[in-house]
C-alpha cells in the first residue's frame, strides 16, 4: 500500500507544522520521532533527558578551547551510552599516523611535508 499512502500522508501532514503534529502524535500516544537536523538535536529535550549528550572540548578553529555539547550514538551497550574516548584532533595533529597505517612508508610522508601537500603537527 505504500505506493497510495505515501502521497495520503503527504497530503494530510504537510499543511501542519512539526510543533502541531507533535502536539497531536503525543495527545494520541502515537509513537513518533521528528526528523531533525543535526543541530535541531542539541535542543532536544529526549536527548537532554537520556544523557545522550555529552561536552567535549574544541582543539583548534575560531572556537578553540571552547567546552560544546556533542551527540552520542543512539544506542547503548549493555545499557550504557558509549562515550566519548577522545576530544576532536587538531587539524594535522593524527596525519603522519593516518598515512602510515594507510601504507605510505616514512620517506613518502617526509616528502609530502617537504612538499607542504599535507598538514602534520608535533604534539
Amino acid at each position: 500500500a505504500r505506493d497510495w499512502l505515501i502521497s495520503e500522508l503527504r497530503s494530510r501532514l504537510a499543511p501542519r507544522t512539526a510543533a502541531e503534529l507533535t502536539q497531536i502524535f503525543e495527545a494520541n500516544g502515537l509513537p513518533f520521532a521528528p526528523i531533525m537536523a543535526p543541530h535541531e538535536l542539541l535542543d532536544d529535550p529526549h536527548i537532554q533527558a537520556s544523557g545522550g549528550m555529552v561536552p567535549i572540548q574544541l582543539a583548534d578553529g575560531e572556537r578553540a578551547g571552547e567546552t560544546v555539547n556533542t551527540l552520542l550514538f543512539p544506542f547503548k551497550m549493555d545499557g550504557q551510552h558509549m562515550g566519548v574516548r577522545r576530544n576532536p584532533p587538531k587539524l594535522g595533529e593524527h596525519t603522519v599516523e593516518l598515512l602510515t597505517e594507510v601504507g605510505y612508508s616514512a620517506a613518502q610522508v617526509a616528502a609530502m611535508q617537504a612538499q607542504q601537500a599535507i598538514k602534520s603537527i608535533s604534539i
